[in-house]
């Protein structure tokens, strides 16, 4: 068990909270909440990065926005969007690693990054079977290049002091991120410095949720990367493990990851666990030795809300099951793609994905909702069209009617 040593998180949205004043219960009038968003999964083989690729091979050039792109307005929608990054970053592309042979190893470009910041996403855990790919340089990269777009990140650290969980505010909720994995797939880290990832130890997570209620955090998120690759039930060690850390009552939620594969939703101990949210961004798909729905993933929507004593709840989750294009590597959202002319080729496939996703959701009884598309779609000449704003103004032009616009951070000008 390695005891709390770390003050704050890193990044420029972390907040100091234990120099905040704690936060009274509330008047019924003016409970806060916050909604959060978050995905399985960022794999970054050989293919997810040619899919990226902008240039000749051998370049630096890449762009994965595109990848990304179809499932934005869900994580830019979201007050909170989490990541889960399984993969390193070189921090210019001059250390790239994609070794599938044995225990793989992967380190992608730095673009990732900049990708995951560009669609909404505010935070990434690290802890993962992958994270030591490419040993303490590797962590310290990947660390280096998500300070860089401003992402909060936590379950690696370069230093003791970096260990801990990320506290961050969101819509002034004090939250706590803490992200553990089961292993790194045999390669054992330094004896000298374990803290360069976290590993999982039921005690430890415990002591952080610990030290995070300790400096102020009011609700606390426990990012996992745990279970048995490519099957679809929790196996015992998750549940145990879940058991444990819902009975605390500096645990609030369990996102889980690692699997592959879409696993089921559940509450225990009153907390809402996710137990695998399958893939949001890989070349994986179902095949020999994987089975069925391999590489299937969904983003889970939630609502945090404060209760008039000052405790948070979660309310009931809602879902957009995903599906990766093997022939672009585009994440896209099932429900919207069907809805708006998908491929016919690929039409079969989505509906089979997301029938099954559905259906691993709802093993241990829950019963899914799932979401709509949270922005209006937009037909230019009776087909799907994209409006994408810049960073700086932008000029749009409306029609005689009613129009619906979604600003993206400049100054927007809309004339009617």
């Amino acid at each position: 068990m390695r005891l709390p040593t770390r003050r704050a998180a890193v990044a420029a949205a972390i907040l100091l909270a234990a120099l905040l004043p704690a936060a009274p219960g509330r008047a019924s009038g003016n409970l806060r909440s916050f909604t959060l968003n978050a995905g399985g999964d960022i794999l970054l083989q050989a293919a997810v990065a040619a899919a990226g690729a902008t240039g000749l091979p051998g370049t630096k050039a890449y762009d994965f926005v595109p990848l990304l792109r179809p499932i934005e307005p869900w994580i830019s929608d979201a007050d909170f969007a989490l990541c889960h990054l399984e993969s390193t970053l070189s921090a210019d592309n001059t250390t790239l690693l994609y070794d599938e042979s044995g225990w793989p190893r992967f380190s992608g470009p730095y673009q990732v990054a900049a990708a995951l910041a560009a669609v909404g996403y505010d935070a990434c855990s690290l802890a993962s079977n992958h994270a030591w790919d490419r040993g303490r340089a590797g962590i310290a990269e990947t660390i280096e290049v998500l300070d860089r777009y401003a992402i909060v990140h936590t379950g690696t650290a370069r230093t003791p002091e970096e260990r801990l969980p990320a506290l961050l505010e969101v819509n002034g909720v004090r939250v706590a991120l803490i992200s553990y994995s089961t292993g790194t797939n045999f390669r054992p880290l330094p004896s000298d410095a374990p803290w360069v990832m976290n590993v999982m130890d039921t005690a430890a997570i415990l002591a952080d949720a610990r030290w995070a209620r300790e400096q102020g955090a009011e609700f606390t998120i426990v990012s996992l990367h745990w279970g048995t690759p490519y099957q679809v039930r929790p196996d015992a060690p998750q549940e145990q493990v879940a058991a444990v850390l819902t009975a605390s009552p500096d645990v609030d939620l369990i996102l889980g990851h690692h699997t592959h594969m879409v696993q089921p939703i559940t509450r225990m101990n009153g907390k809402l666990v996710v137990y695998g949210m399958g893939d949001l961004l890989s070349d994986i798909h179902g095949g020999p030795g994987r089975g069925a729905g391999a590489g299937d993933g969904f983003l889970i929507h939630l609502t945090v809300t404060e209760q008039p004593g000052g405790s948070f709840t979660v309310d009931d989750p809602a879902v957009t099951p995903i599906w990766v294009d093997p022939a672009t590597l585009r994440v896209l959202p099932i429900d919207h793609t069907l809805a708006n002319g998908a491929d016919p080729t690929l039409a079969p496939r989505l509906d089979s994905s997301r029938a099954l996703t559905l259906e691993r959701l709802g093993l241990l009884g829950w019963e899914v909702t799932v979401t709509p598309t949270p922005w209006p779609p937009l037909l230019c000449r009776g087909r799907p069209a994209t409006i994408v704003g810049t960073a700086g103004p932008d000029v749009l032009v409306g029609t005689p009617g009613d129009d619906v616009i979604a600003g993206r951070g400049g100054n927007d000008l809309i004339l009617g």
